[in-house]
């Protein structure tokens, strides 16, 4: 069996509010799990149904920084056998249209395989957020504490609480600004990013036990538009 190689180009520049609007410290750093709707749209051309897709063993290498001086090349190869396949997304730094170096950066890495079909309609939760709902806010009370910080276009609002299943369930929406480019997206990043932020929960009330982390793997991961 052969197989198909699928590869898909895009440059992130620093004026964009994926990066400039979330910060580690001052480091203008891509949400790591942005990289999945990047992944997910280049293999829109190749496969017209995501639903059935799984991305696994999702390893996060480097983030993708940018700043005034450098802007990101990225490039998402996919090499597909069959129903697999594996999918690295790696970059070079850019600026004014051309190549700051010739070594690229690899930043993700996954393999592909066939999931159980995904309904995107479904609801997610048949539980309504109880009355003790907090504002979402406190979780991003925890990234700040620890220096990663969310401005406008990157946060989502909403409220969040602990189901007595010990789950935490998030009630979210998009601001504005994000809301007027979901056109841009597959998988709006936005979205990606506050599911990183909703788990939080419990340190909203212990931040001195908040310390610095960046998440570098999910073992599976399936979505839909």
């Amino acid at each position: 069996m052969s197989t198909t190689r699928i590869r898909g180009q895009f440059t992130i520049r620093d004026t964009d509010p994926l990066v400039n609007s979330h910060r580690v410290q001052d480091i203008h750093i891509l949400p790591g799990v942005s990289m999945l709707d990047t992944v997910y749209k280049t293999l829109r051309s190749h496969r017209p149904d995501l639903s059935v897709l799984a991305l696994r063993n999702i390893l996060f290498h480097e983030p993708v920084v940018t700043n005034a001086q450098i802007d990101r090349k990225l490039t998402v190869t996919v090499d597909v056998r069959g129903a697999e396949g594996r999918v690295t997304v790696a970059s070079l730094p850019w600026k004014n249209n051309r190549a700051l170096a010739s070594e690229s950066t690899t930043h993700m890495t996954c393999q592909l395989a066939p999931g159980d079909p995904l309904d995107a309609t479904a609801p997610l939760s048949g539980q309504q957020l109880p009355d003790d709902a907090i504002d979402l806010d406190a979780c991003y009370s925890v990234t700040r504490h620890i220096g990663i910080f969310h401005d406008g276009f990157m946060k989502c609002v909403g409220r969040v609480a602990q189901l007595p299943s010990g789950q935490h369930l998030g009630d979210v929406s998009l601001g504005p600004a994000a809301f007027a480019r979901s056109a841009d997206f597959f998988l709006h990043p936005v979205f990606l990013d506050c599911s990183t932020i909703v788990p939080l929960f419990p340190l909203h009330d212990r931040l001195d036990q908040a310390t610095l982390f960046i998440p570098f793997a999910i073992d599976e991961f399936r979505g839909g538009a």
